[in-house]
Parts: structure tokens; sequence; C-alpha cells
């Protein structure tokens, strides 16, 4: 069946609102800089949004070396210059834009450009824009999220807080670049300077689609107890080259496409922008549900639910994760109805419970 912008909606709202999801994983970056004993505003929510803070604290927590490096000073204000920041349907839209930006970035973009390069590419290191290339870029950013959440509302509203900043890079420097995301800085969005509002619409749900799939896997149980054992998968679409893809990176493709399948519905084909992943989406989609439902015992009862639910298809999950049987417990971090458990171990382990369940 035919995704929809309302289907997909109210698919990823049996995770709950964004505003639950956001909130659950404030408490888990907390919880890290609690456990590293790195101080993070109680005030500001919002500090815990930026993806380089994230990263380093995901970085010293999985080395299970304790402590934290010097987070980034200045957080997402020494990234983003005023003029490039606008809200869009409550939510903020930013774009990196200062003068510091590219040597802040600099270390998260070097892990982007090293994935190209293993694909191939073998461009000059990535230059992101700032001062008034950076203003002019954001300018098309902004109206690519405005036209896709006058297309597509439920699902562009659903995925834009999801969304911290996006870092536009020259497009002569970009390389074979099309959009990206770091699975360890999430929250970033990097694409070349979009050409088009509808590029720039493109990039954003194919991106804020994996945004969005980065925080339900941090806050639920879309994943199964060794996931890693599932087969690896090779898209018939990929260079004879390209790596396989583990579990992990064959549901966040399915998600991606099938949320770019909807704002393909929306779009006619005169619009859409040259080299443009749309007119494929639909028909990749079916190829890596299929995919994920022969590997659906690996998921956890969340992803199995959410691929049912995406695709009207039953699954087989592998159940719910074990009862963690490592050391005593070392923190307990309330987050609504839930709870984010630490135990010890190395690093410790985390695990999310409701605060009705036993244990």
């Amino acid at each position: 069946m035919s995704p929809t912008a309302a289907g997909l909606r109210a698919a990823h709202a049996r995770f709950g609102s964004p505003e639950d999801v956001l909130r659950d994983r404030r408490v888990l970056y907390r919880a890290l800089a609690a456990h590293l004993g790195s101080a993070v505003p109680d005030a500001d929510a919002a500090a815990l949004d930026d993806p380089l803070l994230r990263g380093r604290l995901g970085e010293a927590f999985a080395s299970g070396r304790g402590g934290l490096a010097a987070a980034p000073a200045g957080g997402l204000g020494a990234l983003v210059d005023p003029r490039c920041t606008a809200d869009v349907a409550g939510w903020p839209v930013r774009v990196a834009s200062t003068p510091a930006a590219p040597q802040l970035l600099r270390p998260a973009l070097a892990r982007v450009h090293g994935v190209l390069r293993a694909q191939g590419d073998h461009c000059a290191d990535p230059l992101v824009l700032c001062g008034t290339a950076a203003q002019d870029a954001f300018a098309t950013v902004l109206a690519g999220v405005r036209l896709a959440v006058e297309r597509v509302p439920e699902l562009a509203t659903d995925l834009l807080p999801h969304v911290a900043l996006f870092v536009v890079l020259d497009r002569d420097r970009a390389g074979r670049l099309g959009s990206a995301s770091d699975r360890d800085h999430p929250g970033m969005v990097v694409l070349p300077a979009p050409a088009s509002a509808v590029e720039a619409a493109e990039a954003f749900v194919h991106e804020g689609a994996h945004q969005k799939f980065f925080d339900l896997a941090l806050t639920h149980e879309v994943l199964g107890d060794g996931h890693w054992t599932a087969p690896a998968f090779r898209a018939p679409w990929a260079a004879p080259d390209a790596p396989e893809w583990p579990l992990e990176q064959l549901f966040a493709a399915w998600h991606a496409y099938t949320c770019l399948t909807v704002l393909a519905a929306a779009l006619t084909a005169e619009e859409t922008a040259p080299g443009s992943l749309l007119p494929h989406a639909a028909e990749r989609a079916a190829v890596l549900a299929g995919a994920l439902a022969d590997r659906s015992r690996h998921l956890g009862r969340d992803g199995a639910a959410l691929l049912a639910e995406f695709t009207g298809c039953a699954t087989a999950p592998c159940g719910p994760v074990p009862e963690p049987v490592g050391g005593p417990v070392l923190a307990v971090h309330r987050s609504g109805d839930r709870a984010l458990v630490l135990r010890a171990g190395s690093p410790p382990e985390l695990v999310w419970r409701r605060l009705d369940e036993d244990g």
C-alpha cells in the first residue's frame, strides 16, 4: 500500500509525539553527561540538541574512559549566525554560518568525507559556507523546508523537530555528496548548496527521516538484541564495490525512502530536481521493506511494529530485549511515564523501562 503523510505521522506517533521523543532523547544525553561528570545547564534543554555536544558525549560514553573532553564552546550559538535561523511551524531552521563554524565542524565532517572516500570519491576536503554565501544558502534551505511543510505538512512537521542544524557545503567542493547524516553526530544534516527549493526540500525530508530514525533508535526498541548478527544487505542499485548495509543502515534507508515516496507524490515531475531520488523512492522502499521483513526476527518490538504499520505486513520480531544481566543499577532518570536505567558495565548499559513495568 502507498504511504501517506498522515499515515507516516500516525505510525511515528506510536513512539509518542515529537515533543515526547525529544524529551526522552534529552534525558538520555543529560544522563550521559551526568555519568561523565559533565555539567549541562538544567534550564537549557536545547543545549542538548547541539550535534557536536551529542557526538562528544556519545564518543566519551562508548569509550568507557570516563570524563569528557571540553564541550564545544558556545553550543549552537557558536555555529549559527542570527541571520541564518528562523522558525517554521514552531521549530527552528538553522544553517551553520559563523566564521568559526568551518573549523568547529571539521572533525564531524571528516567522518562524512571518510565515507565518501571509501566509496571512491576523492574530492577535496569539503568547504563549509559561511558569511554571505551561507546567508544565500540559508534562504534556499528555508524555502525548501517551507515547501515541504506546504506540500506534506503532517510529515514535514513530524521530521523537523529532529533536525538541529543544516551544514551547507560549497557545491564545487562537495564531490558526489547528495546529502548526508552522520550517526555519530545526530541532528546534523549536511548538503551541498541547493540549487532550488525543491532540491532543499528533498534533502530535508531524506535526512530528516534519518534524524527521526536516530532519535527513535536511541529511545525505543527498534533493533533487537544481537541485531548485528542479521545478514548484511547489498542494495541492487548500489555500485558493485559498495559496502553492504548492516541491519541498522537497512532500516534507516527504508525509512528514508518511505518518507521520500510521500514527498514524491506531492510534487509534479516538472518540479523534481535533476538527479533526484524521488522517481525511484517507491520502488526502492518496497525492495528494502522486503529485505527488512526477511530479517524481522532481528528487530525489536518497536521496530517490528513500525515496519508492520508502514507496510501493512505482519512481521516476526525477536521479542522484548532481555532483562539486563549486568552489574547493579547506577542511576535512574525519569522521562514522563518512562525511565532510563543505567546499569554498571563498560560502558554502562542503557535500558528504557515504563514505570509500570517490573524490574
